[in-house]
């Protein structure tokens, strides 16, 4: 099975357009679970699937307020 991978300024786009030390203090924190980068020389990268899964975990943890 092949991975898809996503670099670090489309995923920050993707995750509501966070900035570069956001996403860091996000990978370093251990109660956030999130994805390790994957490197490939000094370009990082993230597995698609698992950020989507990541994804889907924090909704269930932080629903939307502003939802009636």
């Amino acid at each position: 099975m092949t991975r898809r991978l996503i670099k670090t300024a489309p995923l920050l786009e993707k995750l509501g357009g966070i900035s570069r030390s956001t996403l860091d203090r996000t990978i370093n924190a251990p109660d956030q679970n999130f994805p390790k980068p994957i490197y490939m020389g000094r370009t990082r990268f993230f597995d698609v699937d698992a950020i989507d899964a990541w994804l889907a975990t924090q909704s269930n943890k932080h629903p939307d307020k502003r939802a009636a």
